[in-house]
């Protein structure tokens, strides 16, 4: 049963975050432009993931129950440091892609366990979850107690809970041809031996030169926080 590991080191994870320099509110999160220049440059960040929260239905004989979710990059469990209770992560082809739905799916340990009888079976079964043309198959089930990252852009929509258990990810692959796509958030992990302040510093060096070519993103800069 793999969890957690020991090396995770959960105190290395950031939450990378444009923000205004005026500090006015800004919900438009990250764009994909940001989040290649900040992988492929990047010496202080490892790993940057995108994310965000999404709603759902997991569509039932007798009807329907509701889901919260995430949407992740495939690098998301590899950032966060936790490996499925079951099963196995996404693989490529199993992520959306431009005018390409995802195929599969992975399952949160409380949903599993309430839904599915906690049956490991469920791992390489297809599910119907509303608004997909086709079932999802299970990949596998994440460990118990796994909740939400904050997602500023939906936290006003009414089944948002930033502190509930995830119920089930799904995963994609950002289109890199839509640089000015927007409205995810970043989790990363500072690389050995970089602080926090250098991260921090490194960021806003890179706000800097994105808003002196992109008017939308003038007068931004970047927040990176525990």
């Amino acid at each position: 049963r793999l969890s957690r590991p020991s090396d995770a080191s959960p105190d290395r994870l950031v939450l990378v975050s444009p923000r205004r320099v005026d500090s006015r509110p800004y919900t438009q999160g990250t764009w994909f432009a940001q989040w290649m220049q900040w992988r492929a440059e990047s010496r202080t960040l490892e790993t940057p993931t995108l994310y965000r929260w999404t709603f759902n239905f997991l569509v039932l004989p007798d009807g329907s129950r509701s889901l919260g979710g995430m949407v992740v990059t495939r690098n998301y469990f590899q950032t966060i440091g936790v490996k499925p209770l079951h099963g196995r992560e996404f693989t490529e082809a199993e992520a959306s892609r431009p005018k390409v739905p995802a195929t599969g799916i992975m399952l949160g340990y409380e949903l599993w366990q309430s839904q599915f009888k906690g049956d490991p079976a469920i791992v390489g079964s297809a599910i119907r979850i509303s608004r997909f043309p086709a079932p999802l198959t299970v990949v596998g089930v994440m460990p118990p107690g796994i909740r939400f990252l904050p997602d500023p852009a939906n936290a006003s929509e009414p089944n948002y809970d930033v502190n509930a258990p995830v119920d089930f990810w799904l995963s994609f692959t950002p289109d890199e041809t839509q640089p000015r796509a927007r409205g995810w958030n970043t989790i990363a992990r500072l690389r050995d031996g970089a602080t926090l302040s250098q991260a921090q510093a490194e960021m806003a060096s890179f706000a800097a030169r994105q808003g002196a070519t992109e008017p939308d993103l003038a007068n931004m800069t970047t927040a990176v926080r525990p």
